[in-house]
């Protein structure tokens, strides 16, 4: 039986990108957001807050998508994934490969292609949605293609064929999940990837309605840019909810393991203040 290595790899290392995020996307923002209020200097923190941002969520959507890949691979040719995909050089390989497109694309705005700019309500720095650069409506075009459109159309491909696949051989896969069941890991990897693009999806096309000079009201900004912020917390609320590892290892820690002794205890005192009770006869 194969561990989960490839599975629990993958996990952390969105975590960590994730983590990632908040503290060089989200935290010079609000840095930046307090510069505007003081009427400070905010370049600095608008393109690190920019390119942090979009580098990142570029690098969680990645991960989905190799990782989809890698599991219908592990479907669709096991002796090649047994032969391969547990290699120590390919996870390597792979976690790097996500992270080198991710920051690739975000490097691209700083030596030229395009910019990193304020966005409309002046709030947060974004791609230059106002095409302020020439250059700006090519790589706005292509970023979203290679960033967004087209491994959201791998990994819906991807986790069609891995549940048909699974579906009809009707069998756990161990190839590659350990002892949590595949339907447990597809289905969690699907709820991630969904809610990533499901909480990016209003940000992407209200900016893409600014990006054709249509009038949008600057509440929806705020609000869709506020919702794009969840992607943060997705991959670990999937994971609380459907990986029993994660429970199992979230329950060992000191502060999880004081409330679940705190409600083992009141549940038993419960049970003995209602047991006394079920001995006495109505008539």
């Amino acid at each position: 039986m194969y561990s989960s290595e490839i599975s629990n790899l993958f996990t952390v290392s969105i975590s960590i990108a994730n983590m990632l995020q908040v503290i060089f996307g989200q935290i010079p923002q609000t840095l930046m957001e307090v510069s505007i209020f003081f009427n400070n200097n905010t370049t600095f923190f608008c393109i690190g807050s920019g390119f942090a941002t979009f580098s990142l969520v570029i690098v969680n959507i990645m991960h989905f998508s190799v990782f989809s890949v890698i599991r219908a691979t592990g479907l669709r040719a096991p002796m090649f994934y047994y032969k391969n995909c547990k290699k120590r050089n390919y996870k390597v390989i792979s976690i790097y490969f996500c992270y080198a497109y991710g920051f690739f694309w975000g490097l691209l705005p700083l030596i030229g292609w395009s910019k990193y700019d304020l966005e409309v309500d002046f709030f947060r720095c974004s791609l230059d949605w106002k095409l302020s650069r020439l250059n700006s409506i090519s790589f706005v075009i292509t970023a979203m293609v290679f960033g967004f459109f087209l491994p959201g159309i791998l990994i819906l491909t991807a986790l069609l064929f891995s549940n048909k696949t699974s579906t009809r051989r009707e069998i756990q896969i161990q190839v590659g999940f350990g002892q949590i069941g595949k339907k447990i890991y597809l289905k969690m990897y699907a709820i991630s990837a969904i809610l990533v693009f499901v909480v990016w999806s209003p940000y992407i096309v209200i900016r893409f309605l600014i990006f054709f000079k249509i009038q949008i009201p600057s509440y929806m900004l705020s609000a869709s840019a506020l919702l794009s912020n969840l992607s943060t917390i997705t991959n670990a609320l999937s994971n609380c909810f459907l990986n029993k590892s994660f429970q199992r290892h979230l329950g060992k820690l000191d502060f999880f393991a004081y409330f679940k002794k705190k409600r083992t205890i009141c549940g038993i005192r419960m049970q003995s203040s209602i047991a006394p009770l079920e001995h006495i006869k109505t008539y």
